[in-house]
């Protein structure tokens, strides 16, 4: 499976942590949904994962340190969550990238990477 698009489907719970199996995944679309908790760690093991939207959910928690082991990644969403912070700066790193997080939309660099809501 490449590409795993869930969003609007009423989905609610926390995000499986089995979804770090899905080795071959690139995109995962879960925005739109009532999905709460942290994103689990398991997400750092779908290294070919290239976009990654989980806005609009209840999500909580900082962002996984794990997330930096996903050299692929060029578009991350999380905003329209609950208290959800953490530090994107590793998206600096593998040059331009989208990052959105609650009202902003930038173009990832080191300064603007950090989100905390």
């Amino acid at each position: 499976m490449m590409d795993l698009e869930l969003s609007s489907n009423r989905l609610n719970g926390t995000i499986p942590s089995e979804l770090g199996n899905l080795m071959q995944l690139a995109t995962l679309y879960l925005h739109n949904n009532t999905l709460t908790g942290e994103i689990p760690s398991e997400i750092g093991k779908l290294t070919q994962l290239t976009k990654l939207d989980l806005s609009f959910n209840q999500l909580n928690g900082i962002a996984p340190s794990e997330l930096n082991l996903l050299p692929n990644l060029q578009y991350i969403n999380v905003s329209g969550n609950n208290n959800f912070s953490g530090n994107l700066t590793f998206l600096c790193e593998n040059g331009n990238h989208s990052v959105y997080t609650n009202d902003t939309i930038a173009n990832a660099s080191c300064y603007c990477c950090n989100i905390d809501y």
